[in-house]
């Protein structure tokens, strides 16, 4: 990873290394071991958020222990619109040209995980049976191009609106009485 080390801006290096979690965890859920659906939103969830974290840290490092509002949210947006697009991107390319069959089984493991946890919370079997026919109705139309696409419109969204909030949360400005700061004549003494 010496290549990513030297990769600017930061949000560009930490989103690709976000996208190449994402991928490396989606590659693991399909051909390993499904993760189930729970962990997989926490997942989905805390991955971008500590990848927005570390564009942010690094920049604010850079800037000598600064970092304004802006400046934060732009590294964490850009950070996370990058990994989303590469993991978006690479699944269009897995389910068209490498494993269409893998829309089957991905259906087949969400109804299962949906069926799973109802059956859990003592939902009823004609309302289970309702719900797995919707499952496997959404979960099938779901992974067509334009509709993982606009799933990445939607995820622009919200990792906006967590890129501001972490915005607010690092920011770090410069103390503007600080006496580094004050010049000529108002100089503190």
């Amino acid at each position: 990873f010496n290549i990513m080390k030297d990769l600017k801006p930061i949000w560009l290096k930490y989103g690709v290394l976000y996208g190449i979690v994402s991928i490396l965890i989606s590659l693991f859920s399909y051909y390993i071991s499904f993760i189930g659906l729970g962990l997989q939103t926490a997942i989905g969830f805390i991955v971008p958020i500590l990848f927005m974290y570390l564009a942010a840290k690094e920049l604010r490092e850079e800037n000598g222990g600064q970092l304004s509002f802006g400046a934060g949210l732009k590294e964490m947006f850009f950070t996370g619109l990058v990994g989303a697009a590469i993991s978006v991107l690479f699944t269009i390319v897995i389910i068209n040209f490498i494993d269409p069959g893998l829309i089957d089984k991905m259906t087949e493991m969400s109804v299962e995980s949906t069926r799973s946890m109802m059956e859990s919370l003592g939902v009823p079997d004609d309302q289970i049976e309702e719900a797995i026919e919707n499952a496997e109705e959404s979960a099938a139309s779901g992974f067509t191009p334009l509709n993982l696409m606009m799933g990445l419109v939607i995820s622009a969204v919200f990792t906006f609106i967590i890129a501001a909030v972490m915005a607010l949360i690092m920011k770090k400005e410069r103390d503007p009485f600080d006496d580094e700061n004050i010049g000529g004549e108002f100089k503190a003494v």
